[in-house]
């Protein structure tokens, strides 16, 4: 729970409240909605509908790429129409589940995770820091 530091001059506003993001542990779509990415992926890869390169998500099941709720919505679009669910931001390495609407765990210890998941996140963090390890503990 957030809470106020007793040296706080007040408390914060209704308009300034926080919250968590909880990420589900026990997406269902995990299992079915991911292929193994087999080679290097592209963060410089626009989306495939709009050409926009300012905030993309990469499709787990096809590998394709489209942008997000936010510029054009063809991510959601792409789900809606092919049922493929799942996706990870170029952004923050979130993976969003659009069936769930929740952000997914990508913890080893996530009752979902699967060797595909664990593949598709360590491809796109390798491609965005290509210089840096993914060590879990």
């Amino acid at each position: 729970m957030c809470t106020t530091p007793s040296n706080s001059r007040a408390p914060p506003s209704q308009s300034q409240s926080l919250f968590a993001v909880v990420p589900k542990t026990d997406c269902p779509h995990v299992q079915h909605c991911i292929s193994v990415i087999n080679g290097p992926v592209d963060l410089q890869k626009p989306c495939m509908e709009c050409s926009d390169l300012s905030e993309n998500w990469l499709c787990l099941k096809c590998h394709k790429v489209f942008c997000s709720r936010y510029v054009r919505e063809h991510f959601l679009q792409h789900a809606s129409s092919t049922r493929h669910m799942l996706g990870i931001s170029f952004a923050d390495l979130s993976v969003w589940c659009v069936a769930c609407e929740k952000y997914v765990s990508t913890a080893p210890s996530a009752p979902h995770h699967t060797a595909a998941l664990a593949g598709a996140v360590q491809a796109v963090y390798m491609a965005k820091f290509p210089h840096a390890s993914l060590r879990r503990t």
